[in-house]
């Protein structure tokens, strides 16, 4: 929406300088997809996120109304049920943007050098010639070295991440009534609930409870998502935790300072049936609340974004800062401040600022430690600014019960104090190594870019109106503030053809930003899973 005048010609734009592409490498894990993979991404996108504003605006029932007539009740969800779909989603939308291998982990590595190796020892033979098969199934099947395409295994594990969600929707009932008060040895088996697969020959599946099955599915579906979007290591460290609650007890009481990390002797069903059909694992508060409250501002940061407020707010903080002494420095902390008022988030907020932040501080006369320091910190405080803050405040807000409205007035004395401090320790580092600003040729003329950009703080003004003053419901707020916000973009946009696609992006994009990124939230979707695992 906003159109850069000459004078800012100079500044690099953090959308498209090979600086960000840089520190997108460094921290993006992400594929790249493009064609049918890319819409497919987009509609899920879509749907989740038309999901997510349905439960803001009307709550757990969907409903039709009718003019005229009456009101078409498709059905009630239940809160568990709409946790697991909202986990079903991140799920699929991990599994189709983070690759599972991208060929370069130890057991890819060996069975890529197999067939070589064979050749070596025992010439082009049988052995070595289904070893060579061998490679190419394991790489069509399993490899993503581009990561660029999806492949087989991440549609098999798409498609086995919808049989718990299908079964807590459709079965729902046995759990509540069932799996809850006899436990899942109560719980009938995949032939009993289905008769259908009963003259299937399941082997030993046969024998194990169906809600258990599930159970065991779905916690090794989130183990998965976390190896891909997270690492091996954070997934090791819940695998171990997880073992941990079954063989605990091992440890002598009587030992001690050791006797107090025994545990009571609990069976692999209890531990299934705690993290999966409860609200103290994985389906916890932390999942709630990402249902309730986080998604829906991650979903407002979106639209305003990609409409063009991120860049607007970068502008309007090198206008205000860039000519004072060590001006890039105090852009930098006066942008970050700003893009997390809309992101809530420390590393987003760093790749979106630090790529034009950096590079300036470093040519004003900063060294180069220094002005990744600073990025890093101001960044860091992105996520106590309000009114978007990271996800711990809205943690806060479930665990303590505290209003989020308390929240945000609490928050904001610190969070300026903290930005305050930021500024005065720049500016002192810039005394000493005497670093002045930036020529106001370089940079943009605050009146007019006000004029051209100030319906961007409408947005985030009726979100403070609606928590503080309308003392709304967080999800309530955030509902009434997207809606709001669609609307002034479309109004602005009438006047300017080249954001249509923006606001399209806006729509597809706010989720996935949200559900498997790991930068444009305060949590990631498996961080938020594993929060309530033992």
């Amino acid at each position: 929406m906003t159109t850069p005048s000459a004078g800012s010609a100079s500044l690099p734009d953090p959308d498209s300088s090979t600086a960000a592409d840089e520190v997108f490498e460094e921290i993006d894990k992400r594929r790249t997809l493009r064609g049918a993979a890319a819409v497919a991404v987009a509609v899920i996108g879509i749907t989740f996120s038309a999901f997510q504003l349905w439960i803001a605006a009307r709550g757990f029932v969907f409903e039709i109304p009718i003019p005229r007539y009456d009101t078409i009740r498709i059905g009630a969800l239940a809160q568990l049920q709409i946790r697991a779909i909202h986990v079903n989603f991140a799920l699929i939308l991990a599994f189709l943007l983070f690759p599972g291998s991208t060929g370069n982990g130890p057991i890819t590595r060996r069975i890529e050098a197999l067939p070589s190796v064979l050749r070596d020892r025992s010439g082009d033979g049988p052995l070595t010639r289904a070893a060579d098969r061998v490679r190419r199934a394991v790489r069509w099947v399993f490899v993503d070295r581009d990561s660029d395409r999806i492949t087989p295994s991440d549609l098999a594990l798409i498609a086995l991440s919808l049989l718990p969600t299908f079964y807590y929707v459709t079965r729902y009932d046995e759990v509540t009534n069932v799996v809850r008060v006899r436990g899942l040895g109560g719980a009938g088996t995949l032939g009993e609930v289905y008769p259908v697969f009963a003259p299937l020959e399941l082997g030993p599946f046969a024998e194990y409870p169906l809600a258990y099955l599930m159970g065991v599915l779905a916690i090794l579906l989130v183990l998965e998502a976390t190896r891909r979007a997270l690492g091996l290591l954070l997934t090791l460290l819940v695998a171990a935790f997880l073992l941990y609650a079954k063989y605990g007890y091992l440890i002598p009481r009587g030992v001690p300072g050791l006797g107090t990390f025994s545990t009571s002797q609990l069976r692999w069903d209890q531990i299934v049936q705690n993290l999966w059909y409860t609200v103290e694992g994985i389906l916890g508060v932390p999942v709630g609340v990402s249902v309730r409250f986080i998604y829906i501002f991650i979903l407002f940061g979106a639209f305003l974004e990609m409409s063009g407020a991120g860049k607007w707010f970068i502008d309007l903080a090198y206008s205000i800062t860039g000519t004072r002494k060590g001006g890039p420095a105090k852009a930098s902390v006066v942008s970050s401040g700003f893009m997390g008022m809309l992101s809530g988030s420390s590393v987003a907020n760093t790749v979106t600022t630090g790529a034009l932040t950096i590079p300036l501080m470093k040519r004003s006369g900063y060294s180069p430690e220094f002005a990744g320091a600073v990025e890093s910190s101001v960044s860091s405080g992105g996520q106590i600014l309000p009114p978007v803050m990271g996800a711990a405040a809205f943690l806060i807000v479930e665990y303590t019960a505290t209003p989020f409205r308390e929240v945000v007035i609490a928050a904001t004395l610190p969070a300026l104090a903290f930005f305050f401090g930021m500024w005065v320790m720049v500016h002192f580092e810039a005394a000493k190594e005497g670093i002045g600003g930036l020529a106001r040729s370089e940079l943009l003329d605050i009146g007019p870019h006000m004029r051209r950009g100030w319906f961007y703080l409408v947005p985030l003004g009726l979100l403070l109106y609606y928590l503080v003053i309308a003392r709304l419901s967080v999800g309530r707020a955030g509902w009434l503030t997207i809606a709001a916000t669609v609307a002034l973009i479309a109004l602005v946009a009438a006047y300017n053809e080249r954001t249509g696609p923006a606001i399209v992006g806006g729509v597809a994009g706010g989720f996935v930003l949200f559900a498997v990124s790991l930068y444009y939230a305060g949590a990631t979707p498996v961080e938020i899973l594993f929060a309530g695992m033992p």
